[in-house]
């Protein structure tokens, strides 16, 4: 892993060690792999604390004499020769070593220039050593120029997902249980855990990419806004906004006609995606609107509605072919009707949404 400060050009590279006292496995996987094999390369006996950790290093073209390898490990020549007899070959560099618990930290520098990048650093200069993907985790920024890891999203949105008859069916119970809670946290997130709170304003089906082991990333901050807190309610805090921004279907009635947004606003939009989980059906879908098919989940009580597990059976995904526990649906589907109505004060809290999931997830 590499560290590269917001104020300083000079990356740290720390790489965690497994304990032994022979050489550790080499990692034979490309730089590009995201894995890291801990201790790879690297010589290390930590029965002794702190313990003497090594580089093992082929030099490239650019780093031919001992002069610049030096440099590149931030050691001197003398201390390199004193481990090294052969020249020629992979050179044994010794580096700043310690051993806290169970494994054994390394530390080198590498000064970051105009003219490298993660990827010639990573595969380049240390041959793979630090993979890219840890390399652009730990090192976000150097500079004026800004570097952000985006995790690539095989699955596509959740949208693509529904559209996609075989990865519909792949998105079983507990996947889509998963997905909804993973967002309710990442909406907690937003509206409690930062300061300041924002609200997303563009929550929808299309703004959730689904990653490879099926968990939920939220996307589309482009609209996202800082929220003016309010002392006597923190989830009535909200924002004035010049323009209507957002998917229709997902809005609400305070945000379209007062052009106000608040938590509650991504709450509201929150409670479509839950039944677009339970449904695969997208709030606007061929002109039709998702809520004019939902009337029959308001209805008060267990029998207020005929035929109600009827038309409940009728309005979930196909593609469950019934393995789903019906109980758990009922209860999402009523946690989603909680979170739309068209009162903002009657809406639930993400609070609320995040307990009633928790026991379901």
């Amino acid at each position: 892993m590499v560290f590269i400060s917001r104020f300083l050009s000079i990356p740290i590279l720390i790489i965690l060690i497994r304990p032994a006292v022979s050489q550790q496995s080499d990692d034979k996987s490309n730089s590009m792999s995201q894995s890291q094999v801990p201790g790879s390369n690297y010589i290390c006996n930590s029965q002794q604390f702190p313990c003497p950790a090594f580089v093992v290093y082929r030099a490239k073209e650019n780093q031919r004499n001992l002069s610049s390898i030096g440099t590149l490990f931030n050691t001197d020549i003398p201390h390199i020769l004193s481990f090294n007899n052969f020249l020629g070959r992979e050179i044994i560099v010794p580096v700043q070593c310690s051993c806290p618990d169970r494994f054994s930290e390394a530390i080198f520098k590498y000064n970051f220039s105009r003219s490298d990048s993660s990827h010639s650093v990573a595969c380049g200069v240390y041959e793979g050593l630090v993979k890219v993907q840890s390399l652009i985790e730990r090192n976000p920024s150097f500079g004026d120029h800004e570097d952000f890891p985006i995790q690539f999203v095989p699955n596509g949105s959740l949208r693509d997902c529904f559209s996609n008859a075989s990865a519909g069916k792949q998105l079983t119970w507990t996947k889509r249980t998963q997905i909804a809670f993973d967002l309710a946290v990442g909406l907690h997130y937003l509206h409690y855990c930062i300061k300041p709170a924002y609200v997303h304003r563009n929550l929808n089906s299309r703004n959730v990419l689904i990653s490879m082991d099926w968990r939920a990333k939220i996307s589309g901050f482009e609209f996202a806004r800082t929220l003016a807190c309010s002392p006597e309610n923190e989830e009535m805090s909200s924002c004035s906004v010049s323009e209507i921004v957002g998917k229709s279907g997902y809005l609400t009635l305070e945000y379209l006609c007062n052009q106000r947004a608040s938590p509650k606003t991504d709450i509201c939009a929150l409670g479509w995606t839950l039944l677009e989980l339970l449904s695969a059906r997208e709030a606007v879908m061929d002109g039709s609107l998702l809520k004019d098919s939902i009337g029959f989940l308001s209805s008060r009580g267990p029998n207020a509605s005929s035929g109600f597990l009827e038309k409940f059976n009728e309005f979930m995904d196909p593609a469950f072919e019934g393995n789903h526990p019906v109980a758990d649906a009922r209860c999402i589907a009523a946690l989603a009707t909680a979170c739309i109505g068209d009162d903002a004060q009657q809406r639930l809290t993400m609070n609320d949404v995040i307990k009633t999931l928790s026991r379901i997830v």
